[in-house]
């Protein structure tokens, strides 16, 4: 019977573990969704955020479709307005890291 009790406990931590994962997943696509500059790692979005994304982020290779970029906070296909936005993008990405580890 203890193993029973046992056995029951592992599962109800492995569903939590799920449910806590997906909540993450999902609060990581609603914020790509305002910021689609977290979407990607690597050598593109590097060169973006290196040069106030004078290189728009659709040149880099990652091929958003507009319909995705069309309800970014900070438009990736343009540079910077300002450093509050090179700031909200730093940010989002920083966010996007610290939610998915």
């Amino acid at each position: 019977a203890k193993g029973l009790v046992w056995g029951k406990h592992k599962h109800k931590r492995k569903r939590s573990g799920l449910a806590v994962g997906a909540a993450l997943g999902l609060l990581v696509g609603l914020l790509s969704r305002y910021y689609p500059q977290t979407l990607f790692w690597g050598e593109g979005s590097l060169q973006c955020a290196i040069d106030g994304q004078a290189t728009a982020f659709a040149a880099t290779g990652h091929g958003l479709p507009a319909a995705l970029t069309a309800g970014a906070l900070v438009d990736p296909s343009l540079p910077f307005a300002g450093p509050g936005a090179a700031l909200q993008v730093g940010a989002a990405k920083l966010a996007a890291i610290v939610l998915a580890s």
